[in-house]
């Protein structure tokens, strides 16, 4: 099929319809963690301290979203709400278009290459893909910063200009601020450039530049951290966040092992059909269709196999799994993929393959997810998101080859179902376009469409909101599912974090003992929801409601308490 609609007219249509689905689709659902993120965002924004006043290390992107909250609160607020748009449909906006921009530039940076007849589907695919959800978080600021790096590889073996090598290492910057434990990657890419130096490239005077940029960038977040909150109280506030979390259900060691066996479990699922064949092919003759058409169908019906495993419960991870067998396969497919097609004095200068550099990417691909993989408390879709940028030199490699139409046709029709069907909203599971949904008319989520028990929800949190909280209260959010009430307030937000689990730990009790000026005075708490129960239970929840014994006003299952 791949082949079939490889032709210009098809792709401008097909290219016009997803873009217009996608932006579409913007206005649907709403994701727990958008919430809290922006939440995040926004509170740096508003004059918290990174560190100090805001206790999350994902804070740290606040500085590239600065920006974004500036033109929005300072100028276009006003005119968008006049015309239906809130904050959160702004910040999905703009997320979009930089992706598309992103996207425009990938596709014109494999036209040089000679990948240049997969750049289209490549750069399709990339717009396509989402990381979390379609708006700002750590994981898809973080995904900019390295599919920026990758291009910014591809474009300097083009035209050996030193100076790509300062993007790359501002595109490295990006990663780190987004998600912090990526200052592995620095560091890897090091590693990496001293090898291809000690095999005959000259690499070192251009690693030296990409060093310098990427320490002056460390400096020039070190001055804004001293001039904002100075560096040793963000350092000791850091520490004692640190010290008191307890985000992780088990110990690093055990979290570690589990993430090797799910990694060792998708290996040998994605190796059976390709050790299968060339087992076969030792011994009778094989043509390259019918290999191609084994592993193009083994990788469908695992496809429908782990989604038809718990239909109800089908998300964008299951599509990860799928991901991740593409990613095992691909020092299989680079082996085996050919291309007639070379572009004249495409990487002569630099003297790098663009093979090589798919087999880069390939290693930013298995350190990105080995960062992610030692640093989160969830499972191994989470580091599955950074597997798909091997997945997308596999797109390039393979249309231009003209090899495995029928993998490639079932990847973007999976891709084109979790984009334009299903929805990233509440805390996963299976939602779509299709279910009834409610526009909302005022606040932050102006413009969004929500679920009806959802948009009930937010109607009560935000008459609340409007009804008894000033901007010189300072609020508690107890659960993360209510913190669309710091989004629509200019209230102080009286935690390190929206996340503040307390019907889990007391971190809570660490951030007022260490900042008193954050003491709440109104506290909101959802008794409908089952945590009330463990709220009720836990040593912080009982401080709580020990203190906070004034009812000031109730909206359904919200509760706002003050002393």
């Amino acid at each position: 099929m791949i082949k079939l609609f490889n032709s210009t007219p098809f792709k401008i249509i097909l290219a016009l319809v997803l873009l217009g689905v996608v932006f579409a689709n913007l206005v649907q659902g709403m994701y727990i963690d958008e919430n809290g993120l922006l939440t995040v965002y926004r509170g740096i924004y508003q004059g918290e301290r990174m560190f100090v006043d805001s206790w999350s290390e994902y804070n740290m992107a606040s500085v590239l979203m600065y920006p974004i909250f500036a033109l929005y609160y300072q100028v276009l607020a006003p005119g968008l709400s006049a015309v239906g748009i809130g904050m959160v449909l702004y910040t999905r906006i703009v997320y979009m278009i930089l992706r598309l921009l992103i996207a425009v530039y990938l596709y014109f940076t494999l036209k040089k290459t000679e990948y240049q007849d997969g750049a289209f589907f490549t750069a399709l695919f990339y717009f396509l893909f989402i990381v979390g959800w379609r708006n700002f978080s750590y994981k898809s600021i973080c995904d900019f910063g390295l599919i920026l790096l990758i291009c910014f590889i591809f474009r300097y073996c083009q035209n050996n200009h030193s100076f790509y090598f300062v993007l790359m290492g501002v595109a490295s910057c990006i990663c780190i601020l987004a998600y912090p434990t990526m200052i592995i990657l620095p560091f890897a890419f090091v590693i990496g450039g001293l090898i291809l130096s000690y095999q005959g490239y000259e690499m070192i005077k251009n690693l030296i530049i990409y060093s310098v940029t990427c320490l002056v960038c460390g400096v020039l977040f070190l001055v804004y951290m001293q001039l904002t909150c100075g560096i040793v109280e963000g350092i000791n506030s850091f520490m004692l966040y640190m010290n008191s979390s307890y985000d992780y259900d088990d110990p690093f060691i055990v979290r570690l092992g589990m993430m090797i066996l799910s990694y060792v479990v998708t290996f040998v699922i994605a190796y059976a059909p390709v050790a299968a064949i060339e087992l076969y092919k030792k011994h009778r003759a094989m043509s390259e269709f019918v290999a191609e058409a084994i592993l193009g169908i083994y990788w469908i019906v695992f496809m429908v196999a782990v989604c038809a495993a718990r239909i109800e419960s089908v998300s964008y991870s299951r599509f990860i799994y799928g991901v991740l067998v593409l990613f095992w396969w691909f020092p299989y497919f680079a082996r085996e993929a050919k291309s007639d097609y070379t572009v004249v004095g495409s990487y002569k200068q630099a003297d790098i393959s663009a093979s090589l550099v798919c087999w880069i990417v390939f290693a930013v691909t298995c350190v990105s997810q080995g960062v992610w993989a030692v640093s989160t408390n969830q499972d191994i879709t989470i580091p599955g998101h950074m597997a798909y940028y091997i997945v997308l030199a596999m797109i390039a490699m393979l249309v231009t080859a003209e090899q495995y139409d029928l993998l490639l046709t079932g990847l973007f029709v999976g891709e084109i179902f979790f984009t334009c069907v299903w929805l990233p909203e509440k805390n996963g599971g299976f939602h779509h376009v299709f279910e009834q949904r409610y526009y909302v008319t005022e606040g932050a989520l102006q413009g969004i469409a929500l679920l009806p028990d959802d948009y009930e929800k937010n109607q009560q949190v935000l008459e609340l909101m409007n009804d008894y909280v000033t901007p010189e209260d300072k609020l508690l959010v107890t659960f993360a599912f209510n913190s669309t009430a710091y989004l629509n307030t200019d209230a102080v937000m009286a935690t390190g974090s929206p996340y503040t689990r307390p019907q889990i730990d007391t971190q809570l009790l660490t951030f007022w003992e260490s900042n008193p000026d954050y003491v709440a005075n109104l506290v909101l708490i959802d008794k409908g929801l089952d945590k009330y129960q463990e709220l009720l239970e836990s040593e912080c929840g009982q401080v709580l409601l020990s203190e906070y014994t004034n009812e000031v006003a109730s909206n359904g299952d919200l509760v706002l308490l003050s002393k």
